[in-house]
């Protein structure tokens, strides 16, 4: 029997799954690379608009601040304006610490001026706050000194504000940099594995279809009896590889079969012949010698003599009928050899078709996994359109911060230009947004050409399935001429064995009339009567010989059926 040169059995199962999981698998990476990509955007700019909410609210907290400290001038024990001073404190320098923290190196320079000048100013607010205290007079000249700072804090918060938008703009154009490379390697990396992935699940079914086609023509030219075809053998590893080892040992096994058939046959024909020719040879001396003995009774010496040599030649005879009965019994055993072989084809047969029965739920269920992934997609889809509302609120509530910054007049400056930056990162946000329906919209292309690709492969196996089974049928009908020629086989077996106890009787019966011809001289008539009993058996055996010419004759002709060489 034939294998595998690898001698590794790979399933189709195996196959499809190794086909698949490299989309399945690349689709999971790209999802993940994109959802990481956006949330490393947002904590940048997270981080940004945090900061500069911390900047916009020292500086608003050091101007508000002066109306107390001055309140404090004039009535130094009032305890709930010293605890919203000492509050103010606190929460500045904890701000300081944080705005210190958070800060770009490329604006590290304008947030320590701007943190320098609001320390001062916490400077100038402990003087005046315990000027105030002891009732120094200096503390209206500390007070004055501590608003002039203020001044100042605003100024450096106007320059921070600059040196953070222009690192705003840069912190875009990186965003913006490796956004467009991310997408860019993840839908070239995306399309190209699924690209070859639907490729090698094309491959992978013609792997199934091309050796079965193979395996029909074969079966094709066995049905019309040519069994000289040598292209059954399939080695590619899998179901389909034992089914063609089977197949070309059922096809082996068969031709072999066929050969001892014909042999044996040709054996038996020529056998018959000489059977025929011993007959006739001697009825006619049988005859020859009842005329004599009804002539003469003198010419008993002859006819002992014609006795002699028909005994010779029964048992020649005889002699053959053994060899051609050997020779039946061993078509007998090819013969069910053949039956056997045949039917263990059939059930290895049967255990291809659960197993491709099997690839076919598989293949279900990548379809529904395809559909699962739609309907993720799908809901990524109504998120970025959450995410676009977003957008637009936060473009609404920066146009009217902008316009409560140009109500504040002079004062509300650096919140606008903030307002400002928080609507520009608002619109650079839904172009975002935009951009991953876009990637979303390709991912879902993508899926409908993987499930395309998947509805191939079962097209393919169901066709797979009805070629399986076409093959079925061609070897419940091997196995039916394997059971009708195995029936005639057994028939011969019988007449030969009747045949050889005829010839056992004649034998016999020859034997006495011999010992009849010694006592010819004395009964005459009694070796007339033997003569005519062994002219009647003769009779039987010739009967019976035409029997076993006609079952001869079929055997060649179901013999002839078959092309050999």
């Amino acid at each position: 029997m034939m294998t595998s040169k690898s001698g590794k059995r790979v399933t189709i199962r195996t196959k499809l799954l190794t086909c698949l999981l490299p989309i399945v698998t690349a689709f999971i990476a790209v999802n993940i690379v994109g959802q990481v990509v956006y949330t490393n955007n947002m904590n940048k700019y997270t981080s940004l608009l945090n900061n500069l909410s911390m900047q916009n609210t020292v500086v608003n907290s050091s101007i508000e601040i002066l109306d107390p400290l001055r309140a404090i001038i004039m009535n130094p024990s009032d305890k709930e304006i010293l605890n919203r001073l000492d509050n103010y404190k606190k929460e500045t320098v904890a701000r300081l610490d944080l705005i210190m923290a958070n800060s770009n190196p490329s604006t590290k320079s304008a947030a320590q001026n701007f943190v320098n000048t609001t320390k001062k100013f916490l400077a100038d607010f402990d003087v005046t706050l315990a000027a105030a205290g002891s009732g120094d007079v200096k503390a209206t000249e500390q007070f004055t000194s501590a608003s002039r700072t203020a001044e100042y804090i605003k100024e450096n918060f106007s320059l921070l504000i600059l040196a953070e938008l222009e690192n705003s703009k840069q912190v875009r154009v990186n965003i913006d940099r490796n956004y467009s490379m991310t997408v860019t390697i993840s839908t070239v990396l995306l399309a190209v594995v699924i690209i070859a992935g639907i490729m090698a699940v094309i491959m992978v079914a013609r792997s199934i279809v091309n050796p079965l086609k193979k395996l029909i023509r074969v079966s094709e030219k066995i049905t019309v009896g040519d069994l000289t075809s040598e292209e059954s053998f399939v080695d590619s590893g899998d179901e389909i590889s034992t089914l063609s080892n089977v197949f070309y040992s059922m096809q082996k096994g068969l031709k072999e079969l066929i050969m001892v058939i014909s042999a044996s046959a040709l054996n038996i024909s020529g056998t018959f012949e000489k059977l025929d020719n011993v007959f006739n040879v001697s009825m006619q001396a049988n005859r020859e010698l009842s005329a004599l003995i009804d002539r003469n009774a003198e010419n008993a010496d002859n006819q002992a003599l014609l006795v002699g040599s028909s005994s010779k030649d029964i048992r020649a005879v005889f002699e053959s009928i053994k060899v051609i009965f050997h020779e039946t019994g061993l078509m007998v055993t090819s013969a069910e050899r053949a039956l056997n072989t045949s039917i263990t084809g059939q059930t290895k047969l049967q255990n291809v078709i659960e197993h491709t029965n099997s690839v076919k739920s598989i293949m279900a269920g990548l379809n529904t996994m395809a559909d699962e992934l739609q309907a993720y997609s799908a809901k990524i889809g109504r998120i970025i359109g959450i995410m676009n509302e977003i957008s637009e609120q936060t473009n609404l509530l920066a146009l009217n911060a902008a316009i409560e910054a140009a109500r504040a007049g002079e004062s509300g400056k650096g919140f606008a230009v903030v307002a400002e930056q928080v609507k520009i990162l608002a619109e650079q946000s839904k172009v975002s947004s935009n951009d991953i329906s876009k990637i979303i919209s390709q991912i879902q292309h993508q899926i409908a050409s993987m499930r395309r690709g998947v509805e191939i492969s079962t097209n393919a196996i169901n066709e797979s399935s009805m070629i399986i089974n076409d093959e079925k049928a061609v070897f419940n009908e091997i196995i039916k001429s394997n059971e009708t020629v195995n029936k005639q086989v057994h028939t011969v077996n019988q007449q030969l064995t009747e045949a050889k106890e005829k010839i056992s009787h004649i034998d016999s019966t020859t034997h006495t009339i011999s010992d009849y011809t010694n006592e010819l001289a004395a009964s005459s008539s009694q070796s007339l009567a033997s003569i005519e009993e062994q002219m009647s058996l003769s009779e039987e055996i010739s009967n019976c010989t035409s029997k076993l010419r006609e079952l001869s004759q079929k055997f060649e002709e179901v013999i002839n059926r078959f092309k050999l060489a």
